[in-house]
């Protein structure tokens, strides 16, 4: 993600927050860290998986060498 979309988007977070009741803020925010850590897990797979697809589409070639002439 980049941090400057994050960045903007900390008002919008901020006022979502002070409107939820307070007996449902803990519950989001265990809901948003397991949403995270989800996340997290599984997007390192699937890089692994966008990295192994790139390196087959090169044949096997490493990455790094992608734009020199063969």
């Amino acid at each position: 993600m980049d941090p400057r979309m994050l960045m903007s988007a900390i008002p919008w977070i901020r006022r979502a927050w002070r409107m939820l009741p307070p007996s449902l803020r803990l519950p989001v925010m265990l809901l948003a860290a397991a949403g995270g850590i989800y996340y997290a897990i599984t997007g390192r797979e699937e890089l692994k998986h966008a990295i192994q697809e790139a390196r087959e589409g090169l044949g096997g070639a490493p990455i790094d060498q992608r734009d020199q002439p063969a």
